[in-house]
């Protein structure tokens, strides 16, 4: 591929997110999930105009999503099938993410760079956390996708880290901080681990992890409400902050880090999981960086920059680990 070919196909982006966006809007992922059809055969199940729906499907073809045989049947491959609701891996709910509410942000980019501030309000006239708690169907959605993403990289992560030698005597208590509805205990307990869980999050999200926790039987685990910026539960052997600070600008995710370690006692830990931005050879981190630019105003960090928030805090960096499969992450104590 020449340099402007290579260009072309970077700025045109625009259109394969919408192309995909616009087969989940109308279903054509699940559908296809019952065998191949042809573009006529889903248009009249989906309630959507053949012709378009050919040509869009086709698109997709071209870049490698779904596949077409000689008699015009759409049938999934490899890379369409995580577009499916119901598939172990599915992305339908950050791709619907992606596609709708962070597509329509970076409409602001210029702005978020000029300005180094969220451009999500100026997109949807509200900061991004308040417009979850106002679309409760957005919010659904979001939270499903965070879930699906954090569950493989969580259980690579129970795979290779001995979460059972945390406590010097006894069961070890680990505190997951902005830890949502739990979902960080579940691989831990399906693992055989020994542990007692405290869920430490937002009063609102206490009827969903308690429901949650229930649900899992994660009988040693319960949920307490609180904020992250006042105060968390003193005393466990690990304390984890899990996709957080990336959220936060400097400054505040310095006041987060200083909240964990009044918290702290001696032999406590402190584990930070985020995507390290350039850790990879992939633009993944970078493209994330974006989305937390354009959102939050905040920024994926480089390893050297996390180790710089946690000695700002008065928390000594003890190692940054990689384990294949899992996100990086960064384990701190105060001695």
């Amino acid at each position: 591929m020449d340099a402007t070919a290579r260009a072309k196909q970077v700025f045109f982006g625009y259109i394969q997110t919408q192309c995909v966006q616009a087969m989940l809007e109308l279903g054509v992922p699940d559908a296809l999930a019952a065998g191949p059809r042809t573009a006529a055969a889903l248009a009249a199940e989906l309630g959507a105009a053949a012709d378009p729906l050919a040509r869009a499907l086709d698109a997709l073809v071209c870049l490698g999503l779904f596949q077409r045989d000689a008699d015009g049947n759409y049938a999934h491959n490899a890379a369409s099938e995580c577009l499916r609701t119901d598939h172990e891996n599915s992305m339908a709910d950050l791709f619907g993410f992606c596609g709708r509410e962070s597509y329509r942000t970076f409409g602001n980019l210029t702005a978020a760079v000029r300005d180094n501030r969220p451009v999500f309000p100026d997109a949807w006239g509200q900061p991004f956390w308040q417009h979850l708690r106002d679309n409760p169907e957005r919010k659904a959605r979001f939270g499903r996708a965070m879930e699906r993403q954090s569950e493989h990289l969580l259980q690579a992560l129970v795979a290779q880290f001995n979460f059972a030698d945390l406590a010097k005597s006894g069961v070890p208590q680990i505190a997951d901080i902005g830890g949502s509805k739990g979902q960080f205990f579940r691989p831990l307990a399906r693992a055989g681990v020994a542990f007692e869980g405290i869920v430490f999050d937002l009063p609102e999200l206490a009827p969903l992890a308690e429901r949650f926790l229930a649900d899992e039987k994660l009988d040693t685990c319960r949920f307490i409400a609180g904020d992250f910026f006042r105060a968390v539960p003193a005393g466990a052997d690990l304390y984890v902050l899990k996709f957080v600070l990336h959220d936060w600008r400097d400054e505040e995710a310095i006041i987060i880090l200083k909240t964990v370690r009044a918290a702290m006692k001696p032999g406590s830990r402190l584990m930070v999981i985020e995507l390290l931005r350039g850790g990879d050879p992939s633009p993944w981190s970078h493209l994330s960086d974006m989305i937390m630019l354009t959102t939050f105003g905040a920024k994926e960090r480089t390893e050297a920059e996390y180790r710089g928030l946690l000695d700002a805090a008065g928390l000594r960096t003890r190692t940054c680990a990689r384990v294949a499969g899992a996100p990086p992450f960064l384990l701190a104590s105060v001695d």
